[in-house]
């Protein structure tokens, strides 16, 4: 899970955020820039894994704030006489396993059959490949001259996407909520279930175990593991070229895959898991909604400013 982190926009750029119009509190989104929706109501869907805390987490904004800094970065780059590309582009589909950016994986037998446990292309993405065939290290054979502008120009794009006259209070909050257990935002980051502690969810671990003896898997854990994630001793004996959720699945964890994705599913134990964590978050949020409102408030805030420098700056 992705650790809560807090940013102020402070007014950046000269002449960026002066064009800034109405715009609908949830709905950022134009024909000239990218599009983006905060999502405040949420609905029960196990097919995305939509779960009810998903407003109050922030990724979104998120993506935002790392897309505007690295077209900071590649402007100034420019300018130096430099090529940098900027990487994502968020208008484009979200990975077929990921429909929504809240941090879950989806795991069924469709998915299984084209990418066995790797996750997914993301079609936003627009570097991947070259990131790929440069090892993972896209500029990492580049001249000193490149490396100490790139270093300057990632400060310079930090440094423009903050205020910092409230860098103090903002570390402040962060520091508040990491060490103060009782904070809503803590807990939200927290939430689990304890699958010992929840029947349907032990009735069909039994059924997947029985589902998956087809395998001949010996030491397989007690519950399905986390899908997007490594993978368990047990299946690793059987898959040795497996290092990441990344790359290309062989015919062998394709063949695994589908059987686990299966069983996951004639067991229901997809079904009961995510009846669970939706039960589990629908709780906390119905206990804490209005001191988690003020953290889409905000999120809210953020991606306007966002949104209207972005489009700033695919314009130039």
């Amino acid at each position: 899970m992705k650790p809560k982190r807090l940013f102020v926009l402070g007014f950046i750029v000269a002449g960026v955020l002066g064009g800034c119009g109405s715009t609908k509190a949830s709905d950022h989104s134009g024909e000239d820039g990218v599009k983006f929706r905060i999502n405040t109501e949420v609905h029960k869907d196990e097919s995305k894994w939509e779960l009810a805390t998903d407003p109050y987490r922030g990724y979104d904004t998120w993506d935002l704030y790392d897309h505007a800094k690295d077209l900071l970065i590649s402007h100034c780059m420019h300018s130096k006489g430099l090529d940098y590309a900027v990487r994502m582009d968020l208008d484009a589909p979200r990975p077929e396993d990921r429909p929504l950016n809240n941090g879950a994986h989806i795991f069924n037998v469709e998915i299984a059959k084209k990418y066995g446990y790797r996750l997914a292309p993301n079609p936003q993405d627009k570097l991947a490949a070259e990131i790929k065939v440069a090892g993972g290290d896209q500029y990492g054979n580049r001249d000193q001259n490149f490396q100490d502008n790139w270093r300057r120009c990632i400060d310079k794009a930090a440094n423009q996407l903050k205020d910092p006259k409230s860098e103090r209070d903002a570390k402040k909050s962060v520091d508040e909520i990491q060490t103060d257990p009782n904070d809503p935002s803590h807990q939200l980051n927290m939430l689990s279930l304890n699958y010992d502690q929840i029947p349907a969810l032990q009735k069909s671990a039994e059924k997947w175990h029985t589902c998956m003896e087809i395998l001949g898997i010996p030491d397989l854990p007690r519950y399905p593991w986390k899908t997007g994630q490594m993978l368990p001793e047990a299946l690793l004996a059987r898959l040795p070229d497996w290092t990441t959720p990344s790359g290309e699945a062989s015919v062998e964890e394709i063949k695994i895959a589908t059987q686990d994705a299966e069983c996951r599913d004639s067991s229901k134990w997809t079904h009961n898991l995510y009846e669970a964590e939706w039960d589990l978050h629908k709780k906390f949020v119905d206990q804490h909604k209005s001191e988690l409102r003020p953290l889409i408030e905000q999120y809210e805030t953020d991606a306007k400013k966002l949104v209207v420098i972005i489009r700033q700056l695919e314009k130039q």
